[in-house]
């Protein structure tokens, strides 16, 4: 006997060689929100889910926004992705949620292979599932009654819609599998709480409710503008074509905001050298300083972007911050000397001159919000 795995997987080549032979590969989006001038609280919570808590959360380095989905997170080099639907509506019932599992499903018998497919929704009543302190379960958590239900509404929405490409025998066949695929993510945080799972600080209390729910608010902002763009119907060949359509936002783009936001200051500004950091160039030519700055700016962004370091750089911040919230008149050199030898070597990517660098930026932001 043929194991399962093995069947399911020839049918998924019989299913892409059928394809290939009747038309080149496409996915067509059909969705469109441009009458949404502004992403939901919801949506903006899913994506700070995928980069901060899903599982191999640290490998997802792109998302990609209202194209294939609310958010479709990708790796690097596109080898894994994580397409991910959220529908904020409250007291969502069993069938509704399988109402909800459409875009997915649709997406799962579509020409592209999407390699994880969550469902974020608000918390669902005791009643429906197994164990209800389970924040991510997959669909053998719902009680047997409610799958019927949830199933029901799957394939109700899938014959109301009527997509050709959908509405098959051949992908009908598939619900089954694809709902145990299928994860499930309620929201138990607050826009706060998000914000504080990028910022690794030890003491994070020190950073309160209100400024973490701006930064979360502006992050939102974003990717709204993002959303808005109108891409209805055009057919993309690989979830890579996706970055032709200027609906992305990379990792980098939102570590960086939360960074600034946290500073008070641009990392990476381009318009001078930081007023405390004056005195180290002073005695330079103009070329010498141009290289300077541009070097110290170069470790710092290796230093911030390092997935492997991450945690030294934001311990390094927080001592750099502490000490200046209690010492703020005294000079960067002395700041230097107050951090432990032991997180100096830690982050090892940053100079003496690249970290006198960062000092002087976090001390001029520092008096920017203490005027």
């Amino acid at each position: 006997m043929i194991p399962k795995s093995v069947m399911t997987f020839q049918s998924k080549c019989a299913k892409l060689f059928e394809r290939k032979g009747r038309r080149r590969i496409m996915y067509k989006i059909k969705t469109n929100e441009r009458n949404n001038q502004k992403a939901t609280e919801f949506e903006t919570k899913s994506l700070l889910y995928l980069l901060t808590k899903a599982k191999d959360h640290e490998s997802v380095d792109l998302f990609i926004i209202d194209c294939f989905n609310d958010v479709t997170g990708a790796s690097s080099n596109y080898q894994f992705s994580w397409d991910i639907q959220s529908k904020g509506v409250a007291s969502l019932t069993p069938r509704t949620i399988g109402v909800a599992l459409y875009t997915l499903f649709s997406n799962y018998v579509s020409d592209i292979d999407f390699g994880h497919y969550i469902l974020y929704i608000p918390p669902v009543k005791d009643s429906y599932i197994e164990h209800s302190n389970d924040q991510v379960f997959d669909v053998s958590n719902f009680k047997s009654e409610k799958y019927v239900s949830l199933l029901a509404g799957l394939q109700d929405e899938i014959k109301r819609r009527n997509d050709p490409d959908v509405n098959t025998a051949s992908n009908l066949r598939q619900i089954d599998e694809f709902l145990g695929k299928v994860i499930f993510v309620t929201d138990c945080y607050n826009k706060s709480d998000y914000i504080r799972s990028i910022v690794e600080f030890k003491n994070i209390n020190q950073l309160d409710d209100p400024f973490l729910s701006k930064i979360f608010d502006e992050i939102r902002n974003y990717q709204a503008l993002k959303k808005i763009k109108n891409v209805y119907g055009t057919e993309l060949s690989s979830i890579q074509d996706a970055e032709k359509l200027g609906k992305t936002i990379n990792r980098k783009d939102i570590e960086l905001l939360v960074v600034n936001r946290v500073i008070g200051n641009d990392l990476f500004s381009p318009r001078g050298v930081p007023l405390y950091y004056v005195q180290e160039i002073q005695n330079m030519d103009e070329e010498d300083i141009k290289d300077q700055i541009q070097e110290c700016q170069s470790e710092i962004g290796r230093t911030l972007f390092n997935k492997n370091n991450k945690k030294a750089f934001w311990l390094l911040l927080e001592s750099i911050m502490l000490f200046l919230s209690r010492n703020s008149s005294v000079g960067i050199h002395t700041v230097a000397k107050s951090i432990d030898d032991s997180l100096k070597k830690a982050v090892f990517t940053l100079s003496d001159s690249a970290l006198l660098y960062l000092i002087a930026l976090v001390k001029e932001g520092i008096d920017n919000d203490n005027p």
